[in-house]
């Protein structure tokens, strides 16, 4: 072997006049690849009057004497008066001065390594029951709305009435997680409801945490001030993660669609980051209760006590028992 397998290091031979001549060849070809960094990745006519030690990144479309005859997405580096192509391997990374950005080398092209401020959007499929977060058409009071528990079994709440559609949603099973409240307890304790069998009863993610519930205890849908300012609810979007990307991490942001709908008077879906007030964003329906919709994006940062993935909180808002349709689902997970 006469060179380096990855960086194409000329080696010296046994007895080989003029060493110098090897050795700087190697020098060179370190002092372009260690600490990469290429002035440009879109610039696509070949310089003429270049400076020693440039270093491009050349993208489809270039032309020139020398770029011409290289491959798009090579490196050209100009050394001694001539350029020369640089052949790339997988994994190699070059600062690209000009976008004051990072590029990683895939098995065939460059990507562009996003920094911390530059977060990009994962598009989510499908529609109700797929990425639904939050969806309840029953008429009702804004939240906090509370129930009366009759019993408790295994993983299941069952109610004294029919109201468990007023805590979550059918389109809302397999997609996420509703926190509620144990209000008869000191000091208040929560569980995360992931299905609502029947119109009676309601399912938790862990029995143990609704072991000690008992009949004619308060349970409550959004949470108490103390827990979280700004009457929110909490919602933890980890299954329709799960079911949609096969992964669940902290989504520092998401992108939600939403529709509301109120009885006769204006009604308000809202998301906040954290409940702070001054926080929140949504959409409002018309005066006299007529659905509207919207989208926006939405920051998350608080994680969920049950996944790896960020809550995400919202708030209803209407006067007496006039909250019709509330809909919020994620078009678009930030990463």
């Amino acid at each position: 072997m006469s060179q380096s397998t990855r960086l194409g290091l000329p080696y010296l031979a046994a007895a080989q006049a003029q060493k110098h001549v090897t050795i700087n060849e190697s020098l060179r070809r370190l002092d372009a690849l260690v600490q990469l960094s290429a002035l440009s990745a879109t610039t696509s006519a070949q310089p003429g009057s270049p400076t020693d030690g440039d270093i491009y990144l050349l993208p489809a479309g270039k032309t020139g004497d020398a770029w011409g005859a290289m491959a798009n997405g090579a490196l050209a580096y100009y050394r001694d008066g001539f350029w020369e192509e640089l052949t790339l391997k997988a994994g190699w990374r070059v600062y690209i001065e000009d976008e004051d950005a990072l590029y990683a080398r895939g098995a065939s092209a460059w990507a562009r390594i996003a920094a911390e401020e530059e977060r990009r959007l994962i598009f989510t499929p499908g529609g109700d029951g797929v990425v639904s977060i939050y969806r309840i058409d029953t008429l009702r009071a804004q939240n906090p709305r509370t129930a009366t528990v009759s019993g408790v079994s295994g993983d299941t709440i069952t109610l004294s009435s029919a109201t468990a559609g007023l805590f979550f949603g059918a389109f809302m099973a397999g997609v996420s997680y509703v926190r509620i409240w144990n209000t008869s307890k000191t000091p208040d304790e929560s569980a995360w409801v992931k299905a609502s069998p029947s119109s009676t009863t309601l399912q938790v993610v862990n029995s143990t945490a609704i072991a000690g519930w008992s009949n004619g205890e308060t349970i409550q849908i959004g949470d108490p001030t103390t827990e979280t300012p700004g009457r929110v609810i909490a919602l933890d979007i980890s299954p329709m993660m799960q079911a949609v990307l096969g992964r669940v991490f902290p989504q520092p942001g998401v992108l939600l669609k939403a529709l509301v709908e109120g009885s006769s008077t204006q009604a308000v879906l809202d998301t906040t980051e954290a409940g702070v007030s001054g926080s929140f964003g949504g959409v409002r329906s018309e005066s006299g209760g007529s659905r509207l919709g919207g989208q926006h994006i939405q920051k998350c940062s608080v994680l969920s006590p049950v996944s790896n993935s960020n809550l995400v909180f919202i708030r209803e808002t209407a006067t007496g028992t006039a909250m019709l349709i509330a809909s919020l689902s994620v078009v678009a997970l930030l990463v």
